[in-house]
Order: structure tokens, then C-alpha cells, then sequence
């Protein structure tokens, strides 16, 4: 399997991990990862999941009515290759 369908499968898995979570109310999970193409962050808030890359991307979704992105969607800015 190749590195874009490997980390396509991640966030997939962790999609459906955090949409399980029972968590309290004003608790909104947000997602981590290195790099985070547009297409994920879009599929972030579609899935009304927040989501932040070391590179300064995100999607913030706050109860569903709030969210900015991308904030920045360059490539990584540390040693190797983005993983999109």
C-alpha cells in the first residue's frame, strides 16, 4: 500500500474513531497529522471533525455552525516529502 492510501486509510479509521467518542457537550475533536491535503480538510468538515497539520492547514468545526479553512495548504515545511 502506498503512502497516500495508507494515510487515507488513517484518517478514515479516525474519522469513524472520534465520531464514536461520546463526548461531552462544547467537546469538538480535532485531528493531527503532519500534512493535510485540501480534499482531507474538506472530508474533515464534512464529517463536522476540526483538523490542524504542522504546516499551519486546518478546519475548525465548532457545533457544526463554524469553521475557516485553509489556513495556509502549503507544502510541509519540515524534512521529507508531504504526505497528500
Amino acid at each position: 500500500m502506498n503512502h497516500i492510501r495508507l494515510q487515507q486509510a488513517i484518517i478514515l479509521e479516525s474519522i469513524n474513531f472520534l465520531k464514536s467518542l461520546s463526548l461531552p457537550n462544547n467537546f469538538f475533536p480535532m485531528f493531527l497529522m503532519p500534512f493535510l491535503s485540501e480534499p482531507q480538510l474538506k472530508e474533515l468538515e464534512r464529517e463536522g471533525i476540526g483538523g490542524i497539520d504542522l504546516c499551519g492547514n486546518c478546519v475548525v468545526v465548532y457545533s457544526g455552525t463554524f469553521s475557516v479553512f485553509p489556513c495556509n495548504n502549503s507544502p510541509a515545511k519540515f524534512p521529507g516529502e508531504p504526505l497528500e
